[in-house]
């Protein structure tokens, strides 16, 4: 992917620039500025699109002798971009089976005990999980796809305005892959690619078309400003097979 970036090569000085950045340690091409581990809190202490940096630190608790208040709420999740003429026993369906099927269930029953605040007109719904545990789970399912919409599962907006509600078990790193997610965490790895000089008005879904030319995606992430969520002009990925990275 690596292209020259000579002024002096006028046919190429506008095209995106694809180069793997080298770590002076270990010789091997990648990069500090991958994005933060995953957090089971999508903008954790109200980061992300307008969100408050200066907010206290809400407090830390176990799971277990929590008040049930504090519990449900620590295993509710916001379900956006659903279809306007969606059942909800369907899709609650899909995501118990998605979730078994990439080992996110800590016991053989369905993980999703209810739906409720269903707005089919705006096109979102909140659920309630049996666990800490498998809350944390499904929040890796978010981008799934359900009859061709990319789902959106977040923690609700208050999130914050309750304690935080720490799992009682490890979270495993689930291989959303099987269930054709494009995960946004690109891990530090010699198959990390860097993606540079990318036009600031393309959206993710651009980038990800014009990289899914070359093979299939295994993670993606585009960086953005944190002030108004517009495109640095740069983004990392990774793809399914090494093949792809020298194509």
């Amino acid at each position: 992917y690596d292209r020259s970036n000579s002024r002096d090569n006028r046919g190429d000085r506008d095209r995106p620039q694809f180069s793997m950045p080298m770590d002076s340690y270990s010789g091997h091409r990648m990069s500090s500025h991958a994005p933060a581990p995953y957090s089971a809190h999508p903008y954790p202490y109200g980061g992300g699109p307008g969100g408050d940096y200066n907010r206290p630190k809400p407090a830390v608790i176990d799971a277990t002798g929590v008040s049930s208040d504090t519990a449900r709420h620590a295993k509710k999740l916001y379900l956006g971009n659903i279809p306007n003429d969606t059942e909800t026993s369907h899709l609650e369906s899909f995501l118990n089976m998605s979730l078994r099927q990439v080992g996110g269930c800590f016991s053989p029953e369905n993980p999703i005990q209810n739906c409720s605040f269903v707005n089919l007109e705006k096109r979102f719904m909140f659920i309630e999980m049996r666990s800490v545990e498998e809350t944390c789970t499904l929040l890796q399912l978010d981008g799934i796809y359900y009859r061709q919409h990319a789902l959106k599962i977040k923690r609700p907006v208050d999130y914050d305005k309750y304690p935080v509600v720490n799992p009682t078990k490890p979270i495993p790193k689930l291989d959303v892959s099987s269930v054709g997610i494009v995960s946004n965490q690109v891990e530090d790895s010699p198959y990390k690619i860097f993606v540079g000089g990318l036009p600031h008005e393309m959206n993710e879904e651009l980038v990800k078309e014009m990289l899914e030319r070359f093979g299939k995606l295994k993670s993606f992430h585009l960086v953005k400003e944190r002030s108004d969520g517009s495109s640095k002009g740069y983004a990392f990925c990774e793809f399914m097979t090494e093949d792809s990275m020298v194509a």
